[in-house]
Parts: structure tokens; C-alpha cells; sequence
């Protein structure tokens, strides 16, 4: 059995994506949202004009848990979306490092 052969899914549909890739993906946008919402908040909530109007005048806590939380629901189905459309097209994933040779 090749490498190939042993990355293939269940259906036979080509290679499966590495666990490390999908935990690294996982692992962005774990930090992306919280990342998003901070900065929403600080360029956002300025005291002199407030550009985000009801939100600002919330908690700072329940303003940022708010904005993290509609970050991940954005984001988690376009990561979705990006990771099945590239599968789809058939793009390679590396599931060997590179050699350094041209073949």
C-alpha cells in the first residue's frame, strides 16, 4: 500500500486532509474570532464618536463575548465552504514533506 493509498477516505474520493491540517485550521479560527472582536471593539468604540452606536453602550465583556461569538458564526462556514471546495477541485494536499528534488 502507498502513501497515497493509506490517505484515501472511506469513499474513495482521493486524499483525506492531514488531522494536523484540519487541527491548525481548527486552532485559527479558534484565535481569529476573539482576534476580530478586539478589534471591532477598539477601533469601533472610540469615546469621541462611536461607530458601533448600541454596542458600545453595552458591557465591555458582553459587547466582546457578542462579537466573538457572531465572528465564529461567520467565519466557521466559510472555512467550511474553503475547505470542501478545494478538496472538491482536487487539490493536493502534502501528506509527505518535500524532498528537495525535481523530479
Amino acid at each position: 500500500m502507498t502513501s497515497s493509498e493509506s490517505t484515501a477516505d472511506a469513499a474513495g474520493r482521493g486524499p483525506a486532509l492531514p488531522v494536523f491540517h484540519l487541527f491548525v485550521h481548527g486552532l485559527a479560527l479558534l484565535h481569529l474570532g476573539p482576534g476580530i472582536a478586539f478589534a471591532v471593539l477598539a477601533f469601533g468604540c472610540e469615546p469621541s464618536a462611536p461607530m458601533l452606536g448600541p454596542l458600545c453602550a453595552r458591557s465591555g465583556f458582553s459587547a466582546f463575548l457578542g462579537l466573538t461569538l457572531a465572528a465564529w458564526a461567520v467565519l466557521v462556514p466559510l472555512s467550511a465552504v474553503w475547505l470542501l471546495r478545494g478538496r472538491r477541485r482536487g487539490h493536493p494536499q502534502r501528506t509527505e514533506p518535500p524532498t528537495g528534488r525535481t523530479p
